[in-house]
């Protein structure tokens, strides 16, 4: 395999994944196109170095961090899709109105939540290496990482990209082979099923947990 393409670091909390897919060309092993050549790994790159930005800034307050950090996810996420896809079946047996706020709610939760985590601390990060990226089914990239944290274990990392309107957008982060959003339809749906088939209960919850 060629060499990674690399972002330096400084500060962060990213997490790891193993996945599969079909190996883009000119980015294999004996490709001569960098692993980040691709636009789905230069999105990556740059959502890596605008997110090391920030968290390198001394300037910035706690809550500043967290607000820089919100916005750019804000850019970066496709995060009507994957509320559906967390809903899980409950999705098609909601009316209009509670997808709507559903929606809502779920954008302010899990774009608070990371903020939150990513700006919170953690391990310093002194590289972002994409080692390769693969077509996955008909419309998705994956691309495959390794964080260097200072003195702890390199982590691997797979970013689920889809292109839509023209920006490659994060759907999914696999985490030690486990998908994070499938964990969380997991999550969602359990909590439903605990609590009478309640969407709104569930959009209760995200907005109690969002406060």
């Amino acid at each position: 395999m060629g060499p990674a393409q690399t972002v330096p670091g400084e500060a962060g909390v990213l997490d790891t994944g193993k996945t599969g897919g079909q190996e883009l060309p000119g980015l294999g092993p004996a490709g001569e196109t960098p692993p980040g050549g691709h636009p789905a790994a230069q999105a990556v790159l740059r959502m890596a170095q605008e997110a090391m930005a920030v968290l390198s800034d001394a300037s910035l307050s706690e809550d500043q961090r967290a607000g820089k950090l919100r916005h750019m996810m804000a850019q970066d996420i496709d995060i009507p899709p994957i509320a559906r896809f967390v809903l899980g079946r409950y999705w098609r047996g909601a009316t209009e109105r509670q997808r709507e706020v559903y929606v809502a709610a779920y954008s302010d939760y899990i774009l608070s939540t990371y903020a939150a985590k990513i700006g919170g601390g953690g391990a310093a990060v002194d590289r972002f290496d994409v080692i390769k990226t693969q077509v996955h089914g008909t419309k998705d990239f994956l691309v495959h990482c390794v964080v260097g944290r200072a003195g702890g274990e390199p982590l691997r990392v797979v970013w689920r990209l889809r292109q839509r309107d023209g920006r490659y957008r994060i759907i999914d982060l696999m985490v030690e082979g486990v998908s994070l959003v499938q964990t969380q339809r997991q999550e969602f749906v359990s909590f439903i099923r605990a609590n009478g088939g309640s969407v709104d209960k569930l959009i209760a919850e995200l907005r109690q947990r969002t406060i």
